[in-house]
């Protein structure tokens, strides 16, 4: 394995004919950005198509966006503030701008009363491309427009607000945000309690997965899959009347920094020529004389290219030929973003039909023409199209019989 000047020692596997086996090789990441990485193997006497490509993105940063209604959370800000690489932002849900919510790796809503049928809209729409939202409603939240905001999502439903105080007894540390992240999840966990909570509907089809669950069994976090992304909805306010979950430090912040890196998108990390012919990235175009080229080790050219919101499409159409990194750029040395092609993998395989085989599928249509025919295989294709061509023997035979009249003429006396 190559990787910025590192080579991973030379490791020996053995894998039977026609499988497959999985094999783990660490590496140490220490820079942000683009990174390239080959992979190759040493497979005597087969000695091509031994390298793969692949390309992947380490995010500087991770950007958190925080909805309030009202005035922001001290302890939510607090809490994300002492890790240097997320950045959180806090916006009033009167000012956003929705066409930037795709910049952001985690929406929170916090304590919202009303969520509009527009927000409602986009935030759905975030989830659907891959986005996380964690929702707090609020104590007094409007449970109509609510109703619709998590329906459209497939979540349950927000039923009657109880002051009652209720606390939280189980966590699922089986699913992705709480795994690993206890050494010992019997130690003396400060769970979360509540003095008031919203009662949440229960239908199968919505399918919820539990992360935190109250003593009595209902779900006090659950997360919800929508298209690429995901939801997760509190049955209780975050505001700390209500929910001391933000002094729960040791739920809180690990809940919050592995909801931010969570995604249901799995980024392509390689693409094979010939067969992915369209491939996605980010939209950086500011200006509409800009134009997206793609670069290689002995190649430019500019792909076809169609804008949907956030993304863009670039269409390959078979101008890639050689494996290898290429580079995305709207400006020459100004890279965006990087991607890997490979060689289709079926090409190696030396399994191939025998001239009985071929005879058999191609029926009395086609011939095969076999490998032991001694003449020139343009003759014989010509021939397949045009017939037998007999002009060139009739010249010959001309000629022979022209010669003979010469000699009998000359020869034969009567």
């Amino acid at each position: 394995l190559k990787h910025r000047g590192q080579v991973k020692p030379v490791g020996t596997l053995s894998i039977p004919p026609n499988s497959s086996i999985t094999d783990t090789v660490k590496m140490t990441i220490l820079n942000t950005g683009w990174h390239e990485a080959e992979l190759n193997i040493t497979d005597y006497p087969v000695q091509f198509d031994d390298s793969y490509y692949f390309t992947f993105n380490v995010a500087e940063e991770i950007n958190v966006l925080v909805i309030n209604e009202g005035a922001t959370n001290k302890y939510l800000n607090a809490s994300l503030a002492g890790i240097k690489f997320f950045k959180l932002t806090n916006l009033q849900s009167r000012n956003l701008d929705y066409s930037k919510l795709s910049n952001y790796q985690l929406i929170v809503i916090n304590d919202i009363v009303s969520i509009t049928s527009g927000l409602a809209a986009e935030l759905t729409q975030y989830v659907e491309n891959g986005g996380n939202l964690l929702v707090f409603p609020a104590y007094n939240a409007n449970i109509d427009l609510y109703k619709n905001f998590l329906n459209n999502l497939g979540a349950n439903e927000l039923q009657a607000f109880e002051n009652i105080e209720k606390t939280v007894s189980d966590i699922n540390t089986d699913e992705f945000v709480f795994a690993d992240v206890f050494e010992n999840r019997k130690s003396n966990l400060k769970l979360p309690v509540t003095q008031g909570n919203f009662k949440l509907s229960n239908f199968a089809s919505r399918r919820a997965e539990a992360l935190l669950t109250y003593r009595d069994g209902t779900t006090y976090l659950g997360k919800y899959k929508k298209g690429q992304g995901d939801l997760y909805l509190c049955a209780a306010p975050l505001n700390e009347k209500y929910n001391n979950l933000v002094r729960s430090g040791e739920i809180f912040i690990p809940m919050l920094y592995k909801m931010s890196i969570s995604t249901g998108r799995k980024p392509k990390i390689a693409y094979t020529i010939s067969r992915d012919e369209l491939i996605e990235a980010d939209n950086k175009i500011t200006g509409s004389e800009m134009v997206y080229k793609l670069k290689g080790k002995q190649e430019e050219f500019i792909p076809q290219q169609k804008i949907i919101g956030p993304k863009v499409i670039l269409g390959i159409n078979n101008q890639i030929t050689e494996a290898g990194f290429y580079n995305l750029f709207l400006e020459e040395g100004k890279v965006l973003e990087k991607f890997a092609f490979n060689y289709d993998r079926k090409e190696s395989a030396l399994a191939y039909y025998n001239e009985n085989d071929l005879e058999d599928l191609a029926g009395p249509k086609m011939t095969v023409v076999k490998g032991t025919a001694r003449a020139d295989f343009g003759q014989i294709i010509g021939e397949r199209n045009r017939g037998i061509i007999l002009w060139r023997w009739c010249l010959i035979l001309a000629l022979i019989f022209l010669a003979l009249e010469a000699i009998l003429l000359r020869f034969w006396k009567v």
